[in-house]
């Protein structure tokens, strides 16, 4: 399983990852049918782990870091 960013698999379109890979955002829940919708049409299939703080980018940052390792990814 390899972890990316909806900015780097959405925005630049380099990436196409895999049903069995994830995208851990910094976008929180509120983003989500925006996110989904934008996947679907980029035909992205993978979970997506959403951003519970939406406060701010050190929270987001930080909850990244976290989810890379308890995922293991």
């Amino acid at each position: 399983m390899k972890a990316f960013d909806l900015d780097g698999v959405i925005t630049t379109g380099k990436y196409h990852p895999a049903f069995t890979d994830v995208i851990i955002t910094a976008c929180s829940v509120d983003m989500f049918a925006h996110v989904m919708k934008v996947m679907r049409e980029q035909k992205v299939a993978c979970p997506v782990y959403f951003n519970p703080y939406p406060k701010g980018i050190e929270d987001a940052m930080h909850w990244k870091c976290e989810m890379i390792h308890k995922l293991r990814c």
